[in-house]
């Protein structure tokens, strides 16, 4: 990291700190006068990324997404903000957000956000019985107790609220 930090150090911890503050535009800016090449690297795409989705730039964001994938496939960040961005940008969808995430699912088998989110994302398209399946596959990596808290308070749950509210949470 050091390597891709010097001379950039301080562009690099003012675009960290923007962001921070809520002030996705400035961060960019601060990013803008990296080469090319050092803006494909898999730490400058996520905090790219992150600048563009705090502006609700979801187009930008899914172009940055789509090349942090491809730079860096062995993170799962990059995996679950592509889908992500791909739902939000003018055109996006669920169904792309599903087709692009599900590969993951297999690829991180210690990873509980990609399940969830699978689950999430099938359960809003109505195929409930996919969305128990990676719901299941979600409480087998995780927390069955926090999962199920993020569960019931987030709305792409919502078909599976009332079974979620009945059944007790397998024991991991």
């Amino acid at each position: 990291m050091e390597a891709l930090l010097n001379p950039y150090h301080q562009r690099l911890l003012a675009a960290v700190g923007w962001l921070e503050l809520g002030l996705p535009a400035e961060g960019l800016s601060e990013l803008a006068v990296l080469p090319a090449e050092l803006m494909e690297h898999p730490w400058i795409l996520g905090l790219q990324y992150s600048l563009y989705s705090k502006q609700l730039a979801w187009t930008e964001a899914l172009a940055v997404a789509k090349t942090w994938v491809l730079k860096a496939p062995d993170e799962e960040a990059a995996w679950v903000s592509r889908s992500y961005a791909a739902r939000r940008y003018p055109g996006g969808s669920l169904a792309e957000a599903l087709m692009l995430l599900e590969p993951a699912g297999l690829l991180f088998p210690e990873d509980t956000t990609i399940p969830f989110n699978l689950a999430c994302y099938q359960a809003q398209l109505g195929n409930l019985k996919e969305a128990r399946r990676w719901w299941a596959v979600a409480l087998s990596r995780g927390d069955a107790g926090e999962l199920r808290q993020r569960a019931l308070a987030d709305p792409d749950f919502e078909p599976l609220w009332p079974e979620l509210r009945t059944k007790p949470s397998p024991k991991k």
